[in-house]
């Protein structure tokens, strides 16, 4: 289970990345602040069940938000196949 949670760690730790790249690297530009409202750490600090709700609300905010399209079509994919991988370990436990 720790390994499935180390990779969506790693996930949310790109899309993160990536939205930063999308907003010029600014410090906090739109696309980093729709898709961490609360900051990364809001994000990563969670474990077990919490970080899955965690990553979910995430997920959903990169499939909505208008300013994370660019992020969302970099990342979808890994952060999918690592949420579903991450879900499958904690709820099979």
């Amino acid at each position: 289970m720790r390994f499935a949670e180390n990779a969506v760690e790693r996930a949310i730790r790109q899309v993160a990345l990536l939205a930063h790249g999308a907003d010029n690297n600014a410090t906090s530009g739109p696309a980093f602040k729709v898709l961490f409202p609360n900051g990364l750490d809001a994000e990563l600090r969670p474990t077990g069940p919490s970080q899955v709700a965690a990553a979910v609300t995430l997920r959903e905010r990169l499939n909505t938000q208008p300013a994370a399209a660019k992020v969302k079509a970099q990342v979808m994919d890994d952060f999918d196949k690592a949420l579903a991988t991450f879900k499958s370990a904690i709820y099979s436990c």
